[in-house]
């Protein structure tokens, strides 16, 4: 599997507006970070996407940039060729047929959201190029999913509205693995401050965002793990987050292969010098990275 990390800040982003410090005034574009988003090319070289905040758009202008469609590329994309006019327009203009623009879009199946709150699924909406070839598959909690079905129900069912994103909710059980995209995804119950959200393991991957503590009915879960993607907000406390200090006291707990922390502010320090004070196999992962799992 390929995890392409499209946005590894926390809910203000970095940098954060207004702020003059030595991160949000920092060159290194690895210290721009956009809102947590992470997108799985697994094994079978499927497209699922871990949340979909208010950046996606961005996230995906970028990501198709970098990884643009190739024929001879495993990275699944949708492809079509689309008009520029009309035939009338172009019989009018003396053409024998209209110009056509070759448009592709990653392939994306799934969605996977950890909670309801804004910077994870602000979004949504942005899918409708995405889902134009193929209707993409969003799967929530029961509390996650009503409030979206609530206020974005034109993207669903019997209520989709013309144009807009086609999209179809799934709700899963914190306690019964599922299937996305062809993968066997198992949700991890993870607590962000009082709120209660969701983590997932897909294989030997584990990713797990807005975390302040892990029940230790969740524990198991992680046994075997390989690679490891978790939040890591600054090295002050903060009452629904995990410091940097207690992500790494939990990494070493996982015993994974590979870490990589998510979700970081500003006051993370900056990338190049923050990443040397971790421990061997541990790093701040940042927005455009891409790793194998």
């Amino acid at each position: 599997m390929r995890l392409y990390f499209l946005g590894t800040g926390t809910s203000s982003g970095v940098p954060q507006m207004g702020c003059s410090c030595a991160v949000c005034t920092s060159t290194d574009v690895r210290d721009r970070r956009l809102r947590c988003s992470a997108l799985l090319e697994t094994d079978d070289h499927r497209l699922l996407l871990i949340d979909c905040g208010p950046d996606f758009r961005t996230q995906m202008l970028r990501f198709i940039a970098e990884h643009p469609h190739r024929p001879d590329s495993p990275l699944p994309y949708h492809e079509r060729h689309v008009a520029e006019m009309s035939d009338e327009q172009a019989r009018a203009a003396g053409l024998h047929e209209a110009p056509r623009t070759p448009y592709a879009v990653p392939a994306l199946e799934a969605v996977l959201l950890t909670h309801e709150h804004f910077d994870h699924v602000a979004g949504l909406d942005d899918l409708r190029p995405l889902s134009h070839f193929s209707p993409i598959d969003v799967w929530a909690e029961p509390n996650v999913a009503t409030p979206i079905l609530q206020h974005m129900g034109y993207c669903f069912g019997k209520d989709h509205y013309p144009g807009s994103p086609q999209l179809t909710m799934h709700e899963f059980s914190i306690d019964q693995s599922f299937t996305a995209a062809g993968a066997t995804v198992i949700p991890i119950r993870v607590m962000h401050g009082r709120l209660p959200i969701a983590g997932f393991r897909i294989g030997d991957l584990a990713y797990m965002t807005d975390l302040s503590a892990l029940p230790d009915s969740e524990w198991p879960k992680l046994r075997g793990v390989r690679t490891l993607v978790v939040s890591a907000l600054r090295h002050e406390p903060h009452h629904t987050h995990q410091t940097i200090e207690q992500a790494v006291e939990m990494a070493r707990r996982v015993n994974a292969e590979h870490t990589y922390f998510i979700h970081m502010c500003h006051q993370a320090g900056r990338q190049c010098e923050a990443d040397r004070q971790l421990p061997e196999g541990m790093r701040f992962a940042y927005d455009g990275l891409d790793i194998e799992c």
